[in-house]
């Protein structure tokens, strides 16, 4: 049997947010005050400590290899996706350093994503609500849970433990329960 441990990401840190930060914290500001930012800096701190923990505890109880999945993590050759995932630790980015973690011992990180529907996806990122090319974006996170799902099946070997980080737009978890992995999900 196959286990995935599913951790959907609801509060991304500022750094993730990388340019779209500075609009989403005066967004913050303007609908809860000046102490906006250092709120959803300690809630997003706490939510992360959370899902470290439960980790910890996880990877404590298994005896198998465990493998690990992120969203946006191109599928391409290891040694460039290891370099890539190296420069993404550097920037303390919070999965990533419990990924660095479970990798220090012996975890393996695997691309998930096609690359051009990756691309396309992230442009469409930009739409707003009710803007032409919306339902364009919808169909292709739908496609890239689709592929998604069919990574891990492919590289999740039986009796081994997977742990995909995910935004919490996604639904692979619906393609990947299709396939035959049992889910269980990090809250």
């Amino acid at each position: 049997m196959r286990i995935l441990y599913y951790a959907p990401i609801f509060h991304h840190s500022l750094e993730e947010m990388g340019s779209l930060a500075k609009q989403f914290v005066e967004t913050k500001k303007r609908l809860y005050g000046p102490r906006a930012e250092e709120t959803y800096r300690e809630k997003t701190k706490k939510c992360w400590a959370n899902i470290d923990q439960q980790i910890e505890k996880i990877a404590s109880s298994i005896s198998t290899k465990i493998h690990i999945y992120m969203d946006g993590l191109p599928c391409i050759e290891d040694h460039h996706l290891l370099k890539i995932v190296k420069e993404i630790i550097a920037q303390k980015l919070p999965q990533y350093l419990i990924a660095e973690k479970l990798m220090k011992n012996g975890a393996i990180t695997h691309g998930t994503e096609d690359v051009g529907l990756l691309l396309e996806e992230v442009e469409k990122n930009t739409i707003m609500p009710g803007m032409p090319g919306r339902k364009r974006r919808e169909v292709l996170l739908r496609e890239r849970d689709v592929f998604i799902a069919k990574t891990i099946n492919k590289t999740l070997p039986d009796g081994e433990v997977g742990i995909l980080f995910i935004g919490a737009d996604h639904r692979a978890d619906n393609e990947i329960k299709k396939i035959g992995i049992k889910v269980l999900y990090i809250k």
